[in-house]
């Protein structure tokens, strides 16, 4: 299972995608434009990408892309196969030639400090093991 919830970082509400480890997951957005609600185009693709520091000198370690025209990530169990922790992640929409951050929602405080978990992927520890 895997949900999108409010969670305290640094006494601040902010949302955060939170998996157990080695769970397969969709990810499902609906987003505005202005007032309306965002229809993808047929070759619009969301990507979530996760790294443990928000910053390009991080590794990814985390890459998922939506299929062409649908507002839905999926997450399969090798996906999910990080330690449980904290990790920074965001999700893009690529339109055209150009990438638009839909998610998560714009902090300043937080979104200047590279060098700062921004600890909005949650890996939850496994209990059910495959032996």
């Amino acid at each position: 299972m895997i949900a999108i919830q409010t969670i305290k970082v640094n006494n601040k509400k902010r949302e955060a995608i939170i998996v157990h480890r080695g769970d397969c997951g969709l990810l499902d957005f609906t987003f505005q434009s202005g007032d309306e609600e965002y229809v993808m185009d047929a070759t619009d693709t969301l990507e979530l990408t996760v790294r443990k520091l928000p910053n390009s000198e991080s590794p990814v370690l985390l890459h998922a892309v939506s299929a062409p025209g649908v507002p839905q990530i999926v997450l399969h169990t090798e996906d999910t196969q990080l330690e449980a922790g904290y990790y920074s992640a965001d999700v893009q929409l690529n339109h055209g030639i150009c990438r638009y951050t839909i998610w998560p929602e714009i902090d300043v405080e937080a979104d200047v400090k590279p060098k700062e978990n921004r600890r909005n992927f949650a890996v939850l520890v496994e209990v059910t093991t495959n032996e």
